[in-house]
């Protein structure tokens, strides 16, 4: 990802929806392939993904603020899944077609911080 300067103390938002789809960042940016987070597609120069900026998509955030649930989330997704695969067979409706831009799509917004005091109990 490119560095950027800012003035101390400076807030800085980054929109999901609009960085996972730069074509700058992603080959068919708005194509739904999900073939581009294989690990061959990050480690065969001839792949079209090979080049896609993985690192830029950060679900859970990163740095000191980020998700401290994100472990938990991933594992229930991994057993979901494992859950679904075992007890479904899958396949494509013929003729359908998802629009992303058509979902609706919330940000997070943080509370500021509860204030508490914290004094050990006499037992």
């Amino acid at each position: 990802m490119r560095h950027l300067t800012t003035i101390y103390q400076t807030a800085v938002s980054i929109q999901a929806y609009t960085l996972n789809r730069d074509p700058s960042f992603f080959h068919s940016a708005t194509s739904f392939i999900p073939e581009r987070w294989l690990p061959e597609a990050s480690t065969n120069p001839k792949s079209p993904f090979y080049h896609d900026q993985r690192n830029a998509v950060q679900p859970f955030s990163v740095g000191p603020r980020e998700c401290l649930g994100q472990h938990l989330a991933w594992a229930e997704l991994r057993l979901i899944l494992a859950r679904l695969v075992w007890a479904f067979d899958f396949e494509a409706v013929e003729g359908k077609k998802l629009r992303w831009e058509e979902l609706r799509t919330f940000l997070l917004v943080e509370k500021k911080p509860i204030q508490v005091r914290i004094k050990r109990r006499s037992h």
